[in-house]
């Protein structure tokens, strides 16, 4: 679209003073003229800026990646033939959530051809978002007009990841690269569950790793011989039910769920164990078979970057009956959801049952704010503090009455703060390694 600029718009506002100025005598004629000329230069500047118009494109990469809350650039190149010292206004047209530090870009075109500009984002939301289009605006070389146009883009995907900064820092002993400095012995404790050889029994040894079958076979004490298993699997299997959207810290609990996912998976692989992810509510959503190495790591991240909370209840009996019929192998599942409600601790303990003893559970939550025993911290000033602190500790039995329910069954419960829950989950990870609890 072409419009006229501030100077032609001066020059269409003095013109009736001037007629008005110059109507008798042989000014008439000279000012007839100049009108007409002014009037050629206005449709040639115009044709002018027209044709430049035509001659401008822009394209930007197909995929570009950002980590939310920290800054990145967008690339735009340009491929104008316009003439050195035209000038140019850019306006991308991005979606909000990625937050650009500036939002016009005024241009002066040094030299025709190809060049680029870099737009700074600091996004603020996870997910993928498309950018198709951007907005230009040219000036005719008399400043005359303005032309803008709408240029099309293709194929251009922002994806923004979770950002890991602030966990990995709470956790910058566990990933300092010690190399071989300050080797020690760590004593570990338990055996492991790979067979490895029979052998011969030795007076002393406990009468659970008697293999019976080879005694029975041989007619004399035969025992079992099992080795350190180096290579496990790690699950972490991630709630995106109605539950995850529970608010934490200005932010709802899945976005906790998704970094304390990806850094267990970086511990994982520290630790050279196998990680998987599985993101569930009514149903198995994403599944990514347990692995190693940075490749497994960059797809468990793209699995898990656009999840989002859906309006749904967990459905337990899908996700447990998921994880019998596919896990041939035993493997520590690291759930991460919000079992608060006790008719959702209930439903989740019935049908964990269906792994007992196959698998290792483990749930980790997020504390809610006011579960706490009725005579601890404040006393109430009012009515309303009374209630509250009443429904505080009603929610705290609930809950000490789920863990230990639990507990029974060879599953714990950990209740960390938001702030300190990927720190808490890796803990909890790393004290199984130490037990060699799987």
């Amino acid at each position: 679209m072409i419009y006229p600029s501030n100077i032609i718009l001066w020059v269409a506002m003095l013109l009736p003073l001037s007629a008005a100025a110059t109507h008798a005598g042989h000014f008439r004629t000279v000012f007839l003229a100049a009108c007409l000329l002014l009037a050629i230069l206005a449709l040639f500047d115009a044709l002018s800026v027209k044709l430049r118009g035509g001659e401008l494109s822009v394209s930007t990469p197909e995929l570009t990646r950002f980590s939310v809350f920290q800054q990145g650039t967008l690339k735009f190149s340009f491929d104008c033939g316009m003439p050195a010292g035209s000038r140019m206004v850019f306006k991308p047209l991005l979606p909000e959530p990625l937050a650009p530090t500036q939002a016009l870009f005024p241009l002066q075109i040094s030299s025709p051809g190809l060049f680029a500009v870099e737009c700074s984002c600091t996004p603020v939301q996870r997910g993928e978002f498309n950018i198709t289009a951007c907005l230009v605006e040219l000036r005719s070389p008399l400043g005359f007009w303005c032309l803008r146009r709408r240029l099309e883009l293709q194929q251009c995907a922002v994806r923004v990841y979770p950002n890991l900064r602030d966990d990995r820092r709470k956790l910058a002993g566990f990933f300092l690269n010690r190399q071989s400095s300050g080797l020690h012995l760590d004593r570990i404790l338990g055996q492991g569950r790979e067979f490895e050889k029979l052998r011969e029994y030795i007076p002393g040894d406990p009468m659970d790793i008697i293999s019976w079958k080879a005694t029975a076979k041989r007619n004399r004490p035969i025992c079992k011989v099992y080795q350190q298993e180096q290579t496990q699997d790690i699950y972490a299997v991630v709630d995106t039910s109605r539950l995850s959207g529970k608010p934490a810290e200005g932010k709802n609990r899945l976005e906790f769920y998704i970094n304390a996912s990806l850094v267990l998976a970086l511990a994982a692989e520290r630790q050279h164990d196998n990680f998987g992810i599985i993101l569930y509510d009514s149903g198995v959503r994403k599944f990514v078979k347990a692995g190693c190495g940075k490749q497994h790591y960059n797809t468990c991240r793209e699995a898990v970057y656009r999840a989002v909370p859906q309006p749904c209840s967990p459905d337990y009996s899908q996700i447990f009956s998921f994880i019998r019929a596919n896990f041939r192998k035993r493997a520590l599942l690291v759930f991460m959801t919000d079992i608060e409600d006790p008719a959702i601790a209930e439903d989740f303990l019935s049908y964990a049952s269906l792994i007992r003893g196959k698998h290792l559970c483990v749930v980790n939550s997020i504390r809610c704010d006011g579960f706490a025993p009725l005579f601890e911290g404040a006393d109430p000033d009012s009515a309303a503090g009374i209630y509250e602190k009443l429904a505080g500790h009603v929610g705290w039995s609930e809950l000490a009455a789920a863990r230990k329910s639990l507990f029974k069954s060879g599953i714990d419960l950990s209740l960390s703060d938001s702030e300190a829950f990927s720190a808490d989950v890796v803990s909890e990870y790393m004290r199984i390694k130490r037990r060699q609890l799987l």
